[in-house]
């Protein structure tokens, strides 16, 4: 296991010492955030509460920059390159590596999105959401969120073994990501069948179900997301699991 914790404090000091980077992309976070809330409130739409809304966008916000989209790009240049032969013969599972080295960058991002996102929508909206007290618990979904995408995204890069680019496949799943799971417009705005399709995907339980806590706070909506939250990361980490040892230590050699 200290092999791994190394990966991720190496990954995560790593974005620390690049603090500009960070710089600008809590910059076009921000920017993001008020631009969405600027246009709900010129759409005018009368069944959400401004303030809500906005801490709604920036809980999602937090969860689309905190991921590192960089590495699906990684894994498939390391593929095609042949790199992933080297990583393959190392005394430690490439997985593990891989998944290390993603939760130490989004750890980094994620606490910077989320602390200068709360003081950036607090100033917007002028005021904290309607049930503020349920943010530890929101908190801790969006850890293991945060584990579901980065898993996705180790998945989305090994497709280099089938296909000449991963990026296709990436913009397939960052778009379902932003529809069914809400990241601009919460899902209730979408037509029944279309929120049904969307109960159906992680992608709601990833962001939409977990950001909606901060204006509506349940606890059956709580445990339910739990439930389907951990049940869908395990079933993508046993995915990529056997998708490693079946395919890429094969194809490695």
């Amino acid at each position: 296991m200290r092999k791994y914790w190394l990966f991720f404090k190496s990954a995560a000091e790593n974005q620390i010492k690049n603090p500009s980077l960070i710089f600008m992309r809590l910059m076009f976070f921000l920017v993001l955030v008020f631009i969405t809330q600027k246009m709900w409130i010129a759409i005018g739409n009368k069944n959400f509460d401004p303030v809500n809304l906005v801490w709604y966008l920036m809980i999602n916000e937090t969860l689309m920059f905190g991921y590192g989209d960089k590495l699906q790009k990684d894994i498939f240049y390391n593929i095609r390159s042949g790199n992933i032969g080297y990583s393959l013969i190392r005394p430690f599972s490439y997985f593990g590596q891989l998944i290390s080295e993603a939760m130490g960058i989004f750890a980094v991002r994620f606490l910077v999105m989320l602390l200068g996102g709360s003081i950036f929508t607090y100033v917007l909206a002028g005021g904290f959401p309607t049930t503020f007290y349920g943010i530890g618990v929101i908190f801790v979904l969006m850890l293991i969120s945060g584990v579901f995408i980065n898993l996705c995204l180790i998945g989305l890069g090994l497709t280099a073994l089938y296909m000449q680019s991963s990026r296709s496949t990436y913009m397939i799943w960052q778009k379902m990501l932003w529809i069914f799971g809400g990241l601009m417009f919460p899902l209730t705005i979408y037509p029944k069948w279309m929120q049904n399709v969307a109960a159906k995907t992680p992608f709601s339980y990833s962001m939409y179900e977990i950001s909606r806590l901060i204006y509506g706070f349940d606890w059956k909506i709580v445990w339910n997301t739990t439930i389907h939250l951990i049940l869908w990361t395990l079933a993508t980490f046993l995915f990529v699991l056997w998708f490693m040892l079946k395919k890429v230590s094969v194809n490695g050699g």
